[in-house]
């Protein structure tokens, strides 16, 4: 059960088994280690403390060092060492990048690709060519492709937005000459 103190530092049990136990890494699977800012202060079982030497934690792995056989269930204490302000607000951050930025690019690409679309059924003189207008949708696709990477930022995609719908003005442009 979490439990807090004072420092900001949240402390979870997590129970562990032969369920979690990874034979082919010698140890056991412990998914709170994940977390940010998390670390596994002491290790627990049949109620008696296990020395730190009998074991080593790498990443998300508890591998067992000591004596065989390995406890085969016992209890981890991890503590979490980041501010839990700072994660909320980031798990905040991913959440509206998460939503804004693929709203955002659909937007913008409906408003290029109907720009590109009206161009194209235009009928004037010095309207854009076909491959003018197969350009500029090339130029969108590669948008729509860079809104939906994981980890774009906000700025990284006003970027690209900017880049591409600049290359289709100049394409549309360029056709119109």
């Amino acid at each position: 059960m979490p439990s807090s103190d004072p420092d900001k530092k949240l402390s979870l049990s997590v129970a562990f088994d032969v369920r979690s136990w990874n034979a082919d890494l010698g140890g056991w699977v412990c998914d709170a280690l994940r977390l940010p800012g998390a670390n596994l202060d002491k290790m627990f079982s049949g109620g008696e403390l296990i020395h730190p030497d009998s074991y080593r934690v790498e990443r998300a792995i508890v591998r067992w060092m000591g004596k065989p056989p390995a406890p085969e269930k016992g209890e981890f204490h991890v503590i979490l060492e980041s501010d839990l302000s700072k994660m909320s607000a980031r798990l905040h951050e991913l959440e509206v990048r998460r939503i804004l930025v693929p709203a955002i690019a659909s937007v913008i690409v409906a408003i290029i690709t109907g720009t590109a679309t009206y161009l194209a059924t235009r009928r004037e003189p010095g309207s854009p060519s076909a491959a003018v207008v197969a350009q500029c949708r090339e130029s969108l696709n590669r948008l729509t492709s860079l809104s939906i990477l994981p980890g774009q930022s906000l700025d990284g995609l006003r970027g690209a937005i900017s880049s591409h719908a600049e290359a289709c003005r100049q394409t549309v442009r360029n056709g119109a000459d």
